[in-house]
């Protein structure tokens, strides 16, 4: 499933995190996450990281749910999002 309206940027309040939606070459989106600052527990807030997704839209009745899996299993990052996802499995939102 696609929703044409979902294409483009979409950011929080102040800009700390940022999603970009693309159509993707098969079914489904890329999404492009993207964390302005990340927690540091040694010192400061670093610069975050930019991490991709392979997203699909399912609707169950009224309701829409995002399945995203990151493209790349890499190391942990500077990034949540991504490394919230670490764990191998489809998150659904």
């Amino acid at each position: 499933m696609l929703k044409e309206s979902l294409i483009g940027r979409w950011a929080d309040e102040n800009e700390q995190h940022t999603w970009v939606f693309q159509k993707s070459k098969e079914f489904g989106y890329v999404v492009m996450n993207s964390q302005r600052e990340f927690p540091s527990a040694h010192s400061n807030n670093v610069q975050g990281d930019t991490c991709l997704f392979d997203a699909h839209l399912i609707q169950l009745g009224k309701y829409y749910f995002f399945d995203m899996f990151p493209e790349n299993i890499e190391n942990k990052i500077q990034n949540d999002c991504y490394n919230f996802h670490l764990i191998p499995v489809h998150t659904i939102y």
